[in-house]
């Protein structure tokens, strides 16, 4: 596995915190040096149609749900939820997707439900989905960090403190008017930004959390998202 950041053309790296746990599994030595996203509760939820027959996970059997990625992190919060509600991921099938197809795929009964957020506010303004008939919660789970790739980085002592000086500043300044964070998102999410009207961003923690990192290691292990056990005290700067 060849990182862009090993040749030494970046000194960070953004990426999701189940990326950077899977690249440590390809022996490719990562560093977490910093916090950037946590989840808010709804963030990743099962949605349907309003006036579907589904009114909870077991519902869902033998049905499609519709998810952005096959092997990212939402997929992976659906598989847990499934588990919860007392259901194998072999019970249903999903349905690789982007976003903003989540709700037109709802109408055009290519999925049941779907994994999403801002699409599920989206939907529930559209009067398309039934916002009764979400399930599960997201609250709290990490998914974004930054961090230098160990081999071959030019990252330096100055240039790391540097990274969590200007990382301090920007949370500080998303602590004191969250909705600066909202006009950011199009140039680099596929959104616009009148999906984004009414969505909760989550919180933007600057120091990585190893006690709430190893809950998200262990379950990407147990749905072998991750083909080992991995102590993520050996990714998180000390």
């Amino acid at each position: 596995m060849e990182l862009v950041g090993d040749s030494g053309e970046f000194d960070l790296a953004q990426t999701g915190y189940l990326g950077s746990f899977q690249a440590e599994e390809k022996d490719v030595h990562v560093t977490i040096v910093g916090g950037l996203h946590r989840a808010h509760s709804g963030s990743v939820a099962l949605v349907v149609k309003a006036g579907s027959r589904i009114r909870s996970v077991a519902d869902v059997k033998g049905r499609k749900i519709g998810v952005p990625t096959l092997r990212g992190l939402p997929a992976l919060l659906g598989v847990a939820m499934l588990k919860r509600g007392g259901l194998e991921p072999e019970d249903v099938v999903f349905v690789e997707g982007p976003y903003h197809y989540g709700v037109k795929n709802l109408d055009a009964g290519i999925a049941s439900a779907f994994l999403a957020e801002p699409y599920l506010t989206e939907g529930v303004r559209q009067g398309r989905v039934g916002a009764g008939n979400r399930r599960g919660s997201s609250r709290g789970c990490p998914q974004q960090a930054g961090w230098p790739p160990t081999t071959g980085s030019r990252t330096t002592p100055i240039r790391l403190r540097a990274f969590q000086r200007a990382l301090a500043g920007a949370h500080r300044l998303i602590a004191a008017g969250p909705g600066q964070a909202t006009p950011v998102l199009p140039s680099y999410a596929k959104v616009v930004p009148s999906d984004l009207d009414g969505v909760e961003l989550g919180s933007y923690s600057r120091r990585p959390r190893r006690a709430g990192l190893q809950p998200l290691a262990d379950l990407a292990r147990r749905h072998s998202v991750l083909p080992r056990p991995l102590d993520v005290r050996n990714t998180v700067i000390k």
